[in-house]
């Protein structure tokens, strides 16, 4: 099916104003005033691109707003801290995480608000954890839905290196295992069933050879 001139003209206007938003938030510093371009941006842009399928009826303008807000939403906390709710910020980010316009923070700051179970100053250990069990899961279901290929089995022994050098890590550093991440343990166990439960058992191993080498 062919788009009509006039779906063309939304979908171009839609991402005209996103690329001005974008390049907008680049010419300044100020997290306030970058943060509110990039919402005004997103809440002008959505509906034009989402009125572009119109042709196809408003259930395909309801699925395109959709995609835009969760889009929207899910670059914003990845990699911006312009998600602000009763005055805190939500981010995946440690580094993030501090207020408007901080400018550079002291390594006694970033200690003071960094959590001692941190992995680094990026991620909390749930995070961390929810994102291992994210990989853990893609890994399987490609390895269910094709079976032993080359690329199945590469991506199996990456998760597996990931897991197993999280393991050695928790272990040198004196943590607990999966720095009492235990939920998420048992996802990646469960999860890692079609990959041999490699990525659980080489954590452990990995763990434990950590530990003697403290």
């Amino acid at each position: 099916m062919t788009s009509s001139p006039s779906a063309d003209v939304l979908l171009a206007g839609g991402l005209a104003l996103g690329l001005a938003g974008a390049l907008l938030t680049m010419l300044t510093n100020r997290v306030r005033l970058q943060r509110r371009i990039y919402w005004v941006t997103w809440l002008l842009a959505s509906p034009l691109m989402s009125l572009s399928l119109l042709d196809r009826g408003w259930t395909a303008v309801a699925v395109g707003m959709t995609a835009c807000l969760v889009a929207s939403l899910l670059y914003a906390y990845l990699r911006t801290s312009y998600i602000k709710v009763g005055g805190r910020i939500h981010t995946y980010t440690l580094f993030r995480n501090r207020p408007d316009d901080a400018g550079d923070v002291s390594h006694s700051e970033i200690g003071e608000v960094v959590p001692q179970d941190a992995y680094g100053n990026v991620l909390t250990a749930p995070k961390f954890w929810w994102t291992l069990v994210a990989i853990v899961l893609a890994a399987a279901s490609v390895a269910v839905a094709n079976g032993p290929t080359p690329a199945t089995i590469g991506g199996a022994l990456l998760v597996t290196a990931a897991a197993a050098s999280t393991g050695y890590i928790d272990g040198h550093d004196a943590f607990p295992i999966a720095r009492r991440q235990r939920v998420q343990l048992a996802v990646v166990t469960v999860a890692a069933v079609p990959l041999l439960l490699l990525p659980p058992v080489c954590y452990a191993l990995a763990y434990s050879a950590g530990r003697r080498r403290r």
